[in-house]
């Protein structure tokens, strides 16, 4: 029965190969400069299918009639692949493909099964030969290779995440490559983004306006000169800002009304630009050739140009001590009722606070653990920073320092943000690649709330923005980006849940920023990505924010208490009723005794009367 039904299988194939027209199946061709290709000649497979008829009487078995079809089917050689030598050409393969018999003509289906079985072995020692070959030419490369080639292969569950978590989207889906920037000249040394205001929200702007960037790029050199990009590619303004020796950091505020650029050179001079963004007016030479051409010219709202101005305003000098001027770790601009406050942290645990006229408020003292403040994270109404071994936060406007003491913290602080949904959520990143999570509602007493997934192998540096933290590796050549969805409710006590919304590989990264946009619906987000070779990667993301609804748990006694204040409010006032009317506890059948009725009945006939006699004086 087995070979009945192998039989019919093969019988289908053969019919299904009859019915294709010969135009439809190319021919099998020989290159004529690689003649090996074309394998062993005149290498046929023929197939001999017997097919028998059964006849309609079931009972003579011996009139079943038997019909032979044979088919004649060419083998394809190999081909060989574009732009690289031949893989056939190795002596020892072609002995391999010279042993693959020929099946006879006409053999029955046993022989056509033996055929088949020794072609296949013949393959898989063409195949184990040209390994045995691939390998001896990679060794003969390196050490390095070789070592390649004796590590053990991982398992797949090991190497499709680095984290505890799995990815529930892809990375495509919510990041989007605006553009690639390469500078011409400078090497590119630092990557700032700054906000713009999205005149697209609210009322209607002007056309002009209305195609305004949402962000500038600001790609500072090596030399100090300084580029402001679009980001879509397109070159606004380039200047310099005028440091004498190398500039160690950068700061841009985050705010969308002002643009500032802190720079700070290792001289410890602090100086400050101000951008100011506005559509381009077309000069009048060009609305004169506008008026008066007489083809069709495209709109001028097509492409609008914005105009770039940026002025200097201020030169700071950092204090000096001993001599000298203390190493600065972090530069940031906080805005605390409407004034901007320029600060700088340093290695000595310090905060040094200036006005934006480059006057000095004071520094104040945050911290005594070793390597001073490591961080600075401007908040609405202060600083928050990090130190070796805590948080804390720097008020630029009184100079008041809170520092709260985590027990929690294990191991040193690598970042330390605050979460954009709810300000007293602090997320800090540890040594170790763990992210703890601590609500500092009242600043001077810290309270754990939860312990991040692991992400990664190593420290971690962190981004918050609506709804996702963005964790970046720190320290290797190749990090990961992950992006944590923490989307709930921002008033809820208890800490949001936590899934992994996607996670990308960045190659040959060495510097990070982030914008945050302050709104959602038309705004957006944009990641900075600074290569090794100088070139920035402008990424937007389209992520959504999905907030939790809220539950009133007041929800199963709200009706009932409604109930209770209406009846005990109509009670109220029933008691009063009867307090301004003189109430009597007297029965109310003794007061209907009591009453006059002839009294009452006189009285009724003479209204009735004095309306009559009115009626007959005055029937108008």
């Amino acid at each position: 029965s087995s070979l009945r039904g192998l039989a019919m299988r093969r019988a289908v194939l053969v019919a299904c190969g009859v019915l294709c027209s010969a135009d439809d199946v190319p021919s099998a061709t020989c290159d004529a400069d690689f003649p090996e290709q074309c394998g062993p000649p005149d290498s046929e497979l023929s197939i001999d299918v017997s097919v028998r008829e059964s006849s309609d009487d079931p009972e003579q078995p011996a009139a079943k009639s038997r019909k032979s079809r044979t088919t004649t089917t060419a083998m394809p050689p190999p081909k060989r692949a574009s732009g690289s030598e031949n893989p056939f050409s190795s002596p020892s393969l072609q002995s391999v493909w010279s042993s693959i018999p020929a099946p006879p003509t006409g053999a029955d289906l046993l022989g056509q099964e033996v055929a088949t079985l020794e072609e296949a072995v013949a393959q898989k020692q063409a195949k184990v030969v040209a390994l045995k070959e691939l390998k001896l030419a990679i060794v003969g490369e390196g050490a390095h290779d070789e070592r390649r080639l004796a590590s053990k292969v991982p398992l797949v569950e090991s190497v499709v995440s680095s984290s505890e978590m799995q990815a529930t989207s892809s990375a495509a889906d919510f990041m989007q490559t605006v553009a690639v920037v390469e500078p011409a000249e400078d090497r590119t040394a630092f990557a700032r983004l700054i906000g713009l205001k999205n005149f697209r929200v609210g009322t209607p702007p002007t056309p002009a306006h209305a195609l305004l960037p949402l962000a500038l790029l600001v790609l500072v050199s090596d030399r100090g000169n300084a580029t402001i990009y679009t980001p879509t590619g397109s070159r606004l303004k380039e200047f310099s800002l005028g440091h004498s020796a190398p500039i160690e950091r950068v700061a841009t505020t985050s705010s969308q009304e002002d643009h500032i650029i802190l720079s700070q050179d290792s001289e410890g001079i602090m100086r400050t630009h101000s951008v100011i963004l506005k559509p381009a007016k077309p000069s009048k030479p060009s609305k004169e050739a506008r008026r008066s051409a007489t083809e069709a010219i495209p709109s001028k709202y097509l492409a609008v140009t914005p105009n770039v101005s940026v002025f200097f305003e201020r030169q700071m000098r950092l204090p000096k001590k001993g001599g000298s001027v203390r190493a600065v770790t972090d530069l940031a601009i906080s805005k605390q009722r409407g004034l901007y406050y320029l600060t700088a942290a340093d290695e000595g645990g310090g905060v040094t606070v200036y006005y934006r006229n480059g006057t000095m408020k004071g520094r104040a003292i945050a911290t005594d653990d070793e390597g001073g403040i490591q961080g600075l994270f401007p908040v609405p109404d202060a600083l928050l920073y990090h130190s070796a071994h805590g948080v804390g936060f720097v008020s630029a406007e009184t100079l008041d320092v809170k520092s709260p003491v985590c027990a929690e913290i294990s191991s040193p602080v690598v970042s330390a943000t605050v979460d954009a949904s709810a300000t007293h959520r602090v997320n800090v990143a540890l040594q170790g690649g763990e992210v703890v999570v601590f609500n500092l509602k009242d600043r001077s007493n810290c309270k754990f709330e939860q312990r991040l997934p692991r992400l990664g192998q190593g420290p971690l540096h962190l981004e918050p923005f609506k709804g996702y933290i963005v964790a970046l590796e720190q320290g290797v050549m190749h990090p990961v980006l992950y992006a944590l969805n923490i989307s709930g409710s921002p008033k809820s006590a208890s800490p949001p849940a936590i899934s992994l919304a996607f996670e990308r590989r960045l190659h040959n990264l060495t510097q990070f920023a982030a914008l945050r946009r302050s709104t959602a619906g038309a705004e957006s987000d944009f990641f900075a990505f600074l290569r090794t070779d100088g070139a920035v990667e402008v990424v937007e993301l389209l992520w959504t924010v999905y907030v939790v609804p809220e539950v009133d748990e007041t929800i199963s006694y709200k009706w009932p208490a409604v109930a209770a204040i209406v009846c005990i409010v109509l009670g109220i006032q029933w008691f009063r009723s009867r307090r301004a009317s003189g109430g009597s506890s007297r029965n109310p059948e003794e007061d209907l005794d009591a009453v006059d009725w002839k009294k009452l009945a006189e009285e009724t006939r003479a209204r009735a009367q004095a309306r009559k006699q009115q009626h007959e004086d005055d029937p108008y």
